[in-house]
């Protein structure tokens, strides 16, 4: 399980291709973009295009973009 707030997610690689840029400017603004992390539907973290590849050939999208910042109390 992934302990982190769910910002936006992939639902293939198409979907991927075609609005990365615009979801990661988005949320880039309120996340500070090395806290959004995306990780596929077997848990594995997905960063760079061979990544997403990957999960494209292996059936495991949608992927997930979590903000993972902590909260400290």
């Amino acid at each position: 399980m992934i302990n982190g707030k769910e910002l936006f997610r992939f639902e293939n690689y198409n979907h991927w291709v075609n609005w990365a840029a615009r979801y990661f400017r988005m949320y880039s603004n309120n996340t500070p973009k090395e806290y959004i992390l995306c990780f596929d539907s077997i848990g594995r973290y997905c960063r760079i295009g061979k990544e997403f590849m990957r999960a494209r050939d292996q059936d495991t999208f949608p992927i997930i973009a979590y903000d993972m910042r902590c909260e400290v109390e």
